[in-house]
């Protein structure tokens, strides 16, 4: 695997880039994911390096679905934890809800605003492909959309940007500051 240290990146505007949700997440989702958070300073920091930078930030609906759901989903379970259990579906047609979609509407906003410099880049999902991705993900060691992501970045010649451990074996370049991905002896 090749993985480089975010904080080291000399970005340029030749960079091909595809930020994990989980990158996003750091920078513009709710609290439970930047409170006191080292990487949450970091990603939101160097986020601004690369706009900076010009680098071209490709996105799609996975990664805007997986920042979204996310978000809702830990706010839901902020929610949980102070109030009487309510279920998510519940919850979300709840009153609730509303400042949160609001918050949510902002950061895919500004995630937007960012992407603006970039493309978007289509999944390049078929069949054939969904049959080789659920034959790996049956095995138990990987997530789905990590899968598609990979091959996303694999047929574009696109950079991954992440702080998800699972990527540890993945072999497509990888942009991160998880000492898990740049450790040279895994």
């Amino acid at each position: 695997m090749n993985a480089n240290s975010l904080q080291k990146y000399p970005f340029n505007e030749k960079d091909r880039l595809l930020i994990d949700a989980n990158v996003w997440l750091y920078a513009y989702g709710p609290d439970s994911y930047k409170k006191e958070n080292r990487c949450a300073c970091i990603y939101a920091q160097e986020l601004n390096r690369i706009k900076l930078s010009k680098s071209q930030i490709f996105i799609n609906e996975i990664i805007l679905s997986e920042f979204i759901n996310t978000f809702a989903r830990e706010k839901w379970k902020d929610y949980n934890d102070e109030n009487e259990y309510m279920e998510f579906k519940e919850y979300r047609d709840s009153s609730h809800f509303e400042p949160i979609a609001e918050d949510i509407y902002y950061g895919v906003d500004d995630i937007l605003s960012i992407a603006k410099y970039g493309n978007y880049v289509a999944t390049g999902f078929t069949v054939e492909k969904a049959r080789r991705f659920i034959d790996i993900y049956k095995s138990g060691k990987t997530d789905f959309n990590d899968l598609i992501l990979k091959d996303i970045c694999k047929v574009n010649g696109l950079i991954l940007v992440t702080n998800d451990k699972d990527f540890k074996d993945c072999d497509v370049p990888i942009i991160t500051e998880n000492f898990i991905l740049l450790r040279k002896d895994r």
